[in-house]
């Protein structure tokens, strides 16, 4: 009988130990996915706060960070056929800057149809182009009478 209450200990001690090892499972288990829960909510959180462009007080034009682009860089000479030049005007922390006019340069080959001259909420501004002469150009954009350090070449034939 003896043994019998001697075992009967031991199972019951190895019970506890096997409850307290689940408790203790279930409580780092807990943790790691409350863990989980705030880096998700704070990475959403930064991306929604620094992701977007933001209108800036002063409306200080960093010339050196802005830059533009066109798209297609060749088309038909026939006063129809389009090359849209997208312009972004940022400040100094890559932030657009709303508001801003833009101007591009060499107009007198060129047809330029403002389709957004101010820029917007992200910086962007937006112009399509179309001539009728043939060659190589060389696109260049300003804003607040300072000349983007950047220039586009763009081939109409």
């Amino acid at each position: 009988m003896e043994d019998y209450h001697i075992l009967n200990q031991e199972v019951i001690g190895k019970d506890k130990n096997k409850s307290k090892t689940s408790v203790i499972a279930i409580i780092i288990l807990i943790l790691i996915l409350l863990g989980l829960g705030i880096s998700i909510y704070s990475i959403r959180q930064r991306t929604a706060m620094t992701g977007k462009a933001y209108e800036q007080v002063t409306g200080y034009v960093e010339i050196t960070n802005s830059y533009m682009f066109a798209s297609p860089l060749k088309a038909k000479a026939d006063g129809l056929e389009r090359i849209r030049m997208t312009i972004f005007v940022l400040d100094s922390q890559g932030r657009g800057v709303v508001g801003k006019n833009v101007i591009l340069g060499n107009q007198e080959y060129f047809n330029i149809e403002p389709i957004q001259e101010k820029t917007d909420e992200t910086g962007k501004a937006i112009f399509d182009i179309t001539s009728t002469r043939q060659g190589l150009f060389i696109i260049e954009a300003s804003v607040d009478n300072k000349a983007l350090p950047q220039k586009v070449n763009i081939i109409f034939e």
